[in-house]
């Protein structure tokens, strides 16, 4: 491999070899600070002024489409990009709750607040303990969300620099391989969601791979486990499980084609041991998650062949805008194909003529993957059949998601291509490299001939300017003056992601931050201890959350049996979950007794929301603007007696004298005898209501039981009077704790399942990782003197 400022093959010294190999330096250092200077460009304008706190890095705005938002403290706001809800009524309220109760002491495992009670900082779902979720620590949560986009900048074009300087490619090449994945679809389109916090660790994890291919240390074993570690904190598993299984083929073959024999078995079982450590590092929260997500209501999520991104979505990789907003019945997020008109044509030169510049198989690696990856995302058929197969990644997680991957790839080619136009290096060979450049023009003629009709022809012609631009350039650097044309080759990078990017991530004023309106201030006044409901057009869902109010609905995946409960209002309630319940504002479903049994007090709408207007249907209007207020005077307190159980152990027949109302207040429905009970009456005392600790003193003239309308399946502990005591399945998926008479303490705790195994694992594999980085490092110390470095392949950090 050449060094930097090295002379490049085909160049001629007109100055003498010297002064030709000071000059290659200075072009290569002002070439590279160009670079950076385009990835602080990209960064600063693309996140613009919510960085120094004017405004918010956020889709806030978008509450200006819920009532009573609407028409008082957001009146005139315009909502802004509506495919990023997500960020809006889950990210954000969650990361901001569990922070908050960190800071104040407690734990932050369970969030009390949406969908009858549901694990949070027990699990990875909002990534909050990603090293990418700091800011949200130090920073308020309505600053965090700028901060965490410039680290995740920062780590993606960090670690794909890394990987490339690994590879032997020059600063300037793998800086603009940095910038390449940085400004990718992936990193782009899911801005905001743990997605891209999880994704960003992608080239950080093929460099640690590259690493302990090539130089077989403990150390770089422990770089592995750091890196998936991460990633499987991110709170996306597809992601990581994607990432795993790619960066497990390029570690099959980088060290079948440089070890044989013993060495071999050995460098391939530090590989599977450095995975291992990933999933121990983070086992304090995957073992809780394995454990809620066995009683989570899944459905929806097989996929078949069919289930696969459009042919024509294609276009999207210079022509982000093409198809609008939806194409095939598929949202932006999930369709955008981008990696940008100039990455495009590097990357075509990266496989048109890059093979030499890399070490042994990489070349091959990335050009093969880069074809099966397009195959799989695009044509589906028997090959996506074939891979579905595979448990749990392909079959049930959407290949869309193999994007995040898919940008590293490009992003590689594309820096191998930079350096190929860097050197002017023909090793590719001619025939080669027209059978490329022609393969490429015809398929990209297949896809706008595909898209056509689709297409917002201006948009079109956008992304064919820039890509006219971008091979000017590259001709120019070829032919001419490379330093100047590369550098026009960055700022196109940057300025195209730009003009797909401004508009597309969010930035609101700060006053859209979560506002509270009267009905927020009326709720915090009369709930109490009880639930609120609301349909899809009122009270952004997941934002109690934010506000602490307890509320049926919510973003997240819910209780099995939670779920199973309110499907049986009438209706459908949940659009394939993790989709929030979305109530309708019709008499069946607001004057149901599930509502009662779930201790919904409260039923908020729209003021334009007609509800029934018979005279005895248990509502009355307590609040008619700016949204209207209903109280629901036969809901059941959320912590209440029942002096009489009924049982029925068959679950349908359960939830149809649920839904039926055939139980009377004082009764609760078990799955099965336990514990007695007579009519007798009792009075509680709700000393403690908090998130992970409920404590209720009962004084009962008889047996009977205290019913907790929560959904404590999993993880939940009790104890009566200090002793340990069954937790007991209520009204199909509440909570019910069987109590003699007299007076007694009643305890609920919440402890993350299986959080005392996962802590063990997560602190003995972070021991064992911190004693190999000891041990080899005293090592090296006692070998220095006598031990030359390693320079096997003369690659460099």
């Amino acid at each position: 491999m050449l060094e930097d400022g090295a002379r490049l093959p085909g160049a001629v010294p007109t100055r003498g070899p010297n002064r030709s190999a000071e000059d290659g330096a200075t072009s290569a250092r002002l070439l590279s600070w160009c670079l950076l200077g385009a990835v602080g460009a990209f960064t600063v304008i693309g996140i613009g002024w919510p960085l120094v706190g004017h405004g918010v890095f956020a889709p806030t705005d978008l509450l200006a489409n819920w009532a009573p938002y609407a028409n008082t403290v957001l009146a005139g706001t315009t909502p802004g990009n509506p495919f990023l809800q997500d960020v809006a009524d889950g990210v954000i309220p969650q990361t901001a709750l569990f922070v908050d109760q960190v800071m104040s002491g407690s734990s932050g495992a369970w969030n009390p607040y949406q969908l009858g009670g549901v694990p949070l900082g027990a699990v990875p779902n909002n990534a909050v303990f990603n090293p990418l979720s700091l800011p949200f620590y130090v920073l308020p949560a309505w600053f965090a969300p700028a901060w965490v986009k410039v680290a995740e900048i920062a780590v993606a074009v960090g670690g794909t620099f890394l990987f490339a300087r690994r590879l032997g490619l020059g600063r300037p090449a793998a800086l603009a391989g940095g910038l390449a994945f940085a400004t990718s679809a992936f990193l782009l389109a899911w801005t905001g969601w743990p997605q891209t916090r999880t994704a960003a660790f992608v080239p950080v994890l093929f460099w640690a791979v590259e690493r302990l291919a090539t130089r077989r240390r403990p150390t770089d074993g422990v770089l592995v486990a750091l890196a998936g570690a991460a990633m499987l904190l991110g709170g996306f598993p597809a992601v990581t499980g994607y990432a795993l299984l790619t960066a497990g083929v390029y570690f099959a073959v980088r060290i079948g084609a440089l070890h044989r024999g013993r060495r071999l078995a050995g460098v391939a079982a530090g590989g599977v041991a450095a995975v291992a450590g990933a999933f121990g590092l983070a086992a304090f929260q995957l073992l809780p998650f394995a454990s809620f997500m066995a009683q989570a209501h899944v459905w929806g999520r097989e996929q078949t062949p069919a289930d696969h991104l459009p042919f024509s979505s294609l276009v999207t990789a210079i022509a982000p805008d093409a198809l609008g907003a939806t194409h095939a019945g598929t949202n932006i997020v999930e369709m955008l194909s981008y990696v940008g008109a100039a990455t495009l044509l590097l990357a075509l030169a990266g496989v048109a003529a890059g093979r030499a510049l890399l070490p042994r198989g990489v070349w091959w690696f990335l050009v093969a993957s880069t074809g099966v990856a397009v195959v799989l995302m695009y044509a589906g058929g028997p090959p996506l059949a074939v891979a579905q197969q595979l448990p749990v990644l392909f079959a049930e997680n959407f290949v869309g998601r193999l994007r995040s991957v898919l940008g590293l790839l490009v992003a590689v080619l594309a820096a191998v291509g930079f350096e190929v136009v860097a050197r002017r290096h023909r090793a590719g060979g001619r025939v080669w490299t027209w059978t490329v450049w022609g393969g490429a023009g015809l398929g990209g003629l297949a896809v706008v001939v595909a898209a056509w009709p689709a297409t917002s022809r201006p948009d079109l012609l956008v992304g064919l300017a820039f890509l006219a631009a971008a091979g000017g350039c590259l001709a120019l650097a070829w032919w001419g003056r490379r330093r100047i044309a590369l550098a026009g080759v960055a700022v196109l990078v940057a300025a195209q992601a730009l003009v797909f990017a401004v508009p597309f991530w969010a930035h609101a004023d700060r006053e859209t931050f979560y506002p509270r309106t009267p009905v927020h201030e009326f709720l915090a006044a009369n709930l109490g201890a009880d639930r609120y409901a609301s349909p899809v057009d009122t009270l952004l869902p997941g934002e109690s959350s934010l506000h602490r109010l307890r509320a049926l609905t919510g973003h997240g995946f819910a209780d099995r049996r939670l779920g199973e409960l309110v499907e049986a209002l009438p209706g459908r309630q949940f659009r394939d979950p993790p989709t929030l319940p979305s109530l309708v504002p019709r008499a069946p479903v607001v004057t149901s007794p599930i509502l009662d049994r779930l201790s919904v007090r409260y039923f908020v709408a729209a003021t334009s929301a007609p509800l029934m207007d018979e005279p005895d249907d248990g509502l009355r209007v307590v609040m008619s603007e700016p949204a209207t207020v209903y109280q629901r005077e036969r809901a059941l307190p959320r912590v209440r007696w029942a002096g009489r159980s009924v049982v029925e152990p068959d679950p349908d027949r359960r939830l149809a004298m649920l839904a039926g109302g055939d139980l009377d207040p004082d009764e609760v429905l078990l799955d099965a005898p336990a514990g007695r009970s007579g009519g007798a009456d009792a009075t509680l005392d709700v000393a403690v209501d908090e998130a992970e600790t409920i404590e209720v003193r009962v004084t009962a003239t008889g047996a009977g039981h205290l019913v907790v309308a929560d959904a404590l399946r999993t993880g939940w502990q009790v104890e009566v009077d200090g002793e340990p005591a069954p937790l007991l399945a209520a009204d199909h998926a509440l909570s019910a704790v069987a109590v003699g008479a007299g007076t007694h303490t009643v305890r609920l705790t919440y402890a993350t399942p299986t959080n005392g195994a996962g802590t063990w694992l997560s602190a003995a594999t972070g021991a064992i990782l911190c004693a190999l980085i000891i041990v080899e490092r005293f090592s090296r110390r006692r070998q220095y003197a006598t031990t030359q470095p390693d320079v096997e392949l003369g690659t460099r950090d």
